[in-house]
């Protein structure tokens, strides 16, 4: 994700770091909203199970992109290039660390929901 209209000069960090930080909250709101259409969806009864493991695959795609994308930048931060700053590694680095969180958390819902529905009676 690119970093919008942060400079890397000294004297706007903490304007950087609050940028940064409404950033994370907007990912992390619009993670919720992905969240409550996906549970609209089940209630509904709307979305089949190829559906489900098609969202799957796009969620783990996106994950390993986002990995991707904080490697490569970390790394270009790390051999100095002039046109990666520290905060676009570190706003790369969380949202790595929260898009994977979310895709465990999927997973082990998922999980939970398989042992249930075999250990139902037939």
């Amino acid at each position: 994700m690119a970093i919008d209209g942060i400079s890397s000069g000294m004297g706007a960090g903490r304007a950087d770091i609050q940028k940064m930080i409404d950033q994370m909250r907007q990912m992390s709101g619009n993670a919720g909203v992905v969240e409550n259409n996906q549970a609209a969806e089940k209630t509904n009864g709307t979305s089949g199970f190829n559906d489900i493991l098609s969202q799957v695959k796009t969620s783990v795609n996106k994950v390993n992109d986002a990995q991707q994308t904080s490697a490569t930048l970390k790394n270009q931060y790390l051999l100095g290039d002039k046109n990666v700053s520290m905060s676009q590694v570190v706003l790369a680095s969380k949202e790595s660390e929260i898009s994977t969180q979310a895709l465990l958390t999927v997973r082990n819902k998922l999980v939970d929901a398989y042992k249930e529905i075999m250990n139902m009676p037939v």
